[in-house]
């Protein structure tokens, strides 16, 4: 497991930051994985499958560490078992992969069964991390052949097409700056390089992300490449150093540091033998089509089993969800979403649970029956 160090900060400008709310990412992909083998023979293939279940179940539990476990090595000496779909394709021109080293080579695609992977990590009281995950927004610094760059969005750069392919590939949902003249009139290459916290919070209002990684990155004279990275989350900042003879080395070492960092605040250990109940009502919602988007983003959530209608009006609806483990990790997870708004749980002052309704603004009527849920927590549907 990586070693990092609190990262000095000055609590007000992360204050400002944070208040202005953060968006989400639904990750796609996380029981897949791609892996270079050079022929199709049944050693290579099971090779293969080794290597990418162990990166699987990393970007599922949110644990870079997960492979090095007894139970999970066992399971790791019989991958075929989680192995649901595989195929051979050739690697494309334009892919990062193609490059002399890995001429004559190919890709081997597999997808693993998701129920066989969570029951897995269950078995062992791993976390399942759900595909509703933090946006990290990425400023990269770098320093390479005399020349100094930042990477962006629309850049050109080898190092841009690595740094997408890492982040899929360890399950983290991530954002590239414009680096557009806004970005640039607000902070600079040095900035960037030492870490200057007030013009990159600044910068980073706009992109409305969940958590900011800093980076900065030299190849040495002896073609070895030096980093940095701080990862800035949940009003604190933790920083790590990494080297390396490749520049995916260093890449790697940044996104898996944000995988471990989040992971470990928002993948939750539960599992399928005991469940919770959920009452959650939500307000503005008017329309058959709005009430069909709620139920189906409510069934869509890791942590829910099953959803049940309860009360329905003009203007609301009530549901009561069985969930797996408690409700922190799914307030955590509607909370990262942009469906709903947090309105009033039944722990806040003033809502004591007499009225599930209380602290709306005026001229939002809603009539309350005794089916109502009388601890509901309460959320708005967004826009």
């Amino acid at each position: 497991m990586k070693t990092f160090k609190f990262d000095k900060f000055l609590p007000s400008l992360l204050l400002f930051f944070w208040i202005f709310g953060a968006d989400a990412a639904v990750v796609q992909g996380l029981y897949e994985s791609e892996k270079l083998v050079g022929n199709q023979s049944k050693s290579q293939r099971e090779e293969a499958m080794k290597n990418a279940l162990t990166e699987v179940l990393a970007k599922v539990s949110g644990r870079p560490d997960v492979g090095t476990l007894p139970d999970i090595q066992a399971a790791l000496g019989k991958p075929a078992n989680y192995v649901q779909q595989y195929r051979y394709q050739k690697i494309p021109d334009n892919s990062y992969l193609s490059t002399d080293a890995a001429r004559g080579s190919q890709i081997i695609w597999l997808r693993f069964d998701e129920k066989a992977v969570n029951k897995l990590l269950q078995k062992n009281n791993l976390p399942v991390w759900g595909r509703t995950r933090p946006t990290t927004l990425i400023w990269l610094a770098v320093e390479q052949d005399g020349a100094r760059y930042m990477i962006g969005s629309n850049s050109q750069e080898e190092i841009r097409y690595a740094l997408d392919n890492e982040a899929k590939r360890r399950g983290v949902a991530t954002v590239l700056p414009l680096l557009d003249l806004e970005d640039q009139q607000k902070l600079t290459f040095a900035d960037v390089w030492n870490n200057n916290q007030e013009p990159i919070f600044q910068a980073s209002q706009r992109y409305q992300a969940e958590a900011i990684l800093v980076g900065r990155m030299s190849l040495s004279a002896s073609d070895s490449w030096q980093g940095r990275w701080v990862l800035y989350e949940g009003g604190q900042g933790l920083s790590w150093n990494a080297q390396g003879s490749a520049m995916s080395q260093l890449l790697d070492t940044g996104v898996l540091g944000t995988l471990e960092i989040l992971g470990s605040r928002y993948a939750q250990v539960y599992d399928d033998s005991g469940t919770g109940v959920f009452n959650i009502a939500i307000v503005d919602v008017k329309s058959l089509d709005q009430f069909a988007r709620v139920s189906q983003y409510l069934q869509s959530l890791e942590q829910v089993q099953n959803v049940y209608t309860t009360y329905v009006d003009n203007n609301s609806v009530s549901y009561r969800l069985d969930i797996r483990g408690n409700s922190k990790g799914l307030i955590q997870t509607i909370g990262l979403g942009n469906v709903l708004a947090t309105v009033a749980s039944p722990s806040e002052p003033g809502n004591p649970g007499s009225n599930p309704m209380q602290g709306l603004q005026s001229g939002q009527q809603i009539e309350i029956q005794e089916t109502a849920p009388t601890t509901a927590h309460i959320y708005r549907l967004l826009p």
